[in-house]
């Protein structure tokens, strides 16, 4: 990844489900206009390495979890604090948007 491409992945990343396809999923930048939804998944990536994980809890209530984020050549690898870990294959990232192939 380039380190142009790093820059912009440095940043809270909202998903856009609406957005969404079959093989890609597809998240946008703090402040983007987004559509109403009960909620979201949020990805807060910081320069530093850290990462705030933010799920739809119960109730609806955002359930945010903290840990480190790298890249393995075209792979987002986050390993949380609760022990999980994830891996995002990165299709594209520009400052406006953040796709995700689907495994």
């Amino acid at each position: 990844m380039a380190a142009l491409e790093l820059k912009y992945l440095n940043q809270k990343w909202k998903h856009s489900f609406e957005e969404d396809t079959e093989n890609e999923t597809v998240y946008r930048p703090e402040g983007f206009a987004l559509g109403k939804a009960r909620g979201r998944t949020q990805l807060e990536l910081k320069e530093n390495g850290r990462v705030i994980d933010t799920q739809i809890g119960r109730a609806d209530i955002p359930d945010s979890v903290t840990g480190t984020w790298k890249l393995e050549g075209d792979h987002l690898i986050i390993d949380l604090s609760d022990g999980s870990q994830k891996v995002y294959p990165v299709k594209e990232v520009t400052s406006e948007k953040l796709v995700f192939k689907k495994l």
